[in-house]
């Protein structure tokens, strides 16, 4: 983007935030309809105008069809769990884990609004162990993580759970797609869904936050074990290694 855009960018993006007075309110996506608050990010504008990651939801399109499992693990305003529950339909289930209790209390009026009766949301954190933690707040609602930074602006103690124990519990049957944006708590997440991972071999669509070279390291040894080649999702290059600050797609060399 060159500078003059950039400034017009700018300029569009306040006047929105004007506009909107920092109000949650309904807009139209493709094939459902979501509660977002366009004034608190750029991010949340990009989410309302269908600019918000396309590539990963062209990606899902294609990865999900009717009767389809999908989890979105990190929901924020579960936008891609609705999304999915517009495509997997009422024989197909979406569940949403969202562990901050604002945004779960949206998520489920953004189901509620679409009538969505497969779609939910589970307000606890997926990790490697259950318990009580504290869930560390960022200056945005997406940017909440079991990991402490030092932008956080104080924390919350929140459930958690592995998602093996989850499955289990619940009698969840074969998975087909989860995506995990936790905010540097990744390798946690896919600690406690190991045999989970091991039985269906999902297609993993996976944020990757800065975690520290090792352990960044010892989550793609891991997930290459299983057999897993990553992606960049941006430009579809294959890649030997995780990045942090980059988006992949994870798929099993058996599927």
């Amino acid at each position: 983007m060159s500078a003059q855009a950039g400034r017009r960018y700018d300029a569009l993006y306040s006047l929105i935030m004007t506009i909107n007075e920092n109000r949650y309110r309904v807009y139209d996506r493709s094939g459902y309809r979501i509660w977002l608050n366009v004034s608190e990010s750029r991010q949340m504008a990009k989410r309302a105008a269908g600019l918000y990651e396309p590539e990963k939801f062209a990606a899902i399109q294609v990865v999900l069809s009717e009767g389809s499992t999908f989890l979105d693990i990190g929901g924020n305003k579960g936008d891609f769990a609705l999304f999915a529950g517009s495509i997997v339909g009422p024989s197909g289930r979406s569940i949403c884990f969202e562990p901050h209790p604002d945004n779960a209390d949206w998520i489920e009026k953004s189901i509620a609004l679409n009538e969505f009766r497969h779609v939910s949301v589970e307000q606890f954190a997926l990790a490697d162990e259950a318990g009580e933690f504290e869930l560390n707040i960022g200056g945005k609602s997406g940017q909440h993580s079991l990991e402490p930074r030092k932008r956080d602006r104080g924390a919350v103690r929140v459930r958690t759970m592995r998602l093996d124990d989850f499955v289990k519990a619940e009698g969840i049957g074969r998975i087909d797609a989860m995506k995990i944006d936790v905010e540097g708590a990744e390798d946690r997440v896919i600690a406690g869904a190991a045999k989970t991972i091991e039985r269906d071999r999902p297609v993993i669509f996976l944020d990757v936050h800065d975690i520290g070279t090792a352990r960044l390291t010892d989550l793609a040894e891991h997930l290459g074990g299983l057999g897993y080649r990553f992606t960049e999702l941006e430009n579809g290059r294959d890649s030997d290694t995780l990045n942090a600050d980059l988006d992949y797609i994870l798929s099993a060399d058996d599927c």
